[in-house]
């Protein structure tokens, strides 16, 4: 498109001055100087470059868009991603505090039971609290795997969240630099059919 444009530009400089041959007739004639200039600039087809400028322009516009589609479609997919993961965690982490209240709980009641055991006299009681304590820590104990469990999901999830807004970011950089592109080429398209009808 610069090579089109510098090729137009050129020739639409040439327009302005007079030629080797045209300068050299001028000292024996400035009248024939002037008709041959425009008789030159008469059958010029600058109409001929500046469709195919424009056609390149539009072209160019065209992909540019594309792309930009491409890209809006992705940052929206990305970033429904990222929502998703994000509220994944936070159900995570709400499962895990639960987890970690429980674990809390039941330690002071297994410690409690284990002294109730060793005060306890009778056969039936001590039958009885040790059905109870390992009841709870059967559940201790699942708490525990399930914390570690929720643990390692956290973290994960906390890495994903990262990536994607790392890429929802860098998304959202690429088509900032697409919309410039594309205005910056609609403006430079105007200012030249503005000079070419100047």
């Amino acid at each position: 498109l610069e090579d089109a444009t510098n090729v137009f530009g050129a020739e639409f400089e040439s327009m302005k001055s007079y030629t080797g041959w045209e300068n050299f007739v001028g000292v024996f004639s400035e009248q024939r100087k002037q008709r041959m200039r425009t008789d030159r600039v008469r059958n010029m087809s600058l109409a001929g470059n500046l469709q195919e400028l424009l056609a390149k322009s539009d072209t160019i516009v065209g992909i540019l868009k594309a792309q930009k589609q491409i890209l809006d479609q992705r940052y929206k997919t990305s970033e429904t991603s990222l929502s998703q993961v994000i509220e994944r965690r936070k159900t995570t982490m709400s499962n895990l505090e639960a987890v970690q209240k429980r674990i809390e709980e039941l330690n002071p009641m297994l410690l409690d039971i284990e002294n109730k055991i060793a005060a306890s006299t009778s056969q039936k009681e001590r039958t009885e609290l040790e059905g109870e304590r390992s009841k709870m820590a059967t559940e201790y104990n699942e708490k525990q795997a399930k914390e570690q469990e929720l643990l390692a999901e956290s973290q994960t999830l906390e890495r994903y969240t990262s990536m994607f807004q790392t890429f929802v970011d860098s998304l959202n950089n690429q088509i900032a630099a697409q919309s410039t592109l594309i205005n910056k080429l609609t403006i430079d398209t105007e200012q030249r059919i503005v000079l070419y009808k100047a």
